[in-house]
């Protein structure tokens, strides 16, 4: 079941790159003002993330376009701990970061 989940989720991801608007080889950095998409666009291996948190909903089509602080708020978790996670692990992953991203 996960893995469904994560084909769907990835398959929503894919139509969020557009939207983030990045200069020229910036790195994103994750805000809690991005969609569940678009950070799963950024980088897929985030997930494992929102699951230890508790979101396993990430293919659910509400989740992609909720915010991470709307994400957070609905499980009971601050969201700046969510985007201290989410960061660490971008920031630690950068070989795992969509090559799209860096528009």
């Amino acid at each position: 079941m996960t893995f469904i989940l994560y084909d769907i989720a990835r398959h929503a991801a894919k139509q969020q790159l557009g939207s983030l608007g990045l200069e020229d080889n910036e790195l994103a950095k994750i805000t809690k003002d991005m969609t569940i998409g678009e950070v799963l666009a950024i980088n897929m291996n985030v997930a494992p993330v929102f699951f230890g948190m508790g979101m396993h909903c990430l293919g659910c089509p509400a989740s992609q376009g909720e915010t991470v602080e709307e994400a957070a708020w609905v499980h009971g978790i601050d969201p700046e701990i969510v985007l201290k996670e989410l960061n660490e692990y971008i920031e630690a992953h950068p070989e795992e970061t969509n090559e799209n991203v860096y528009l």
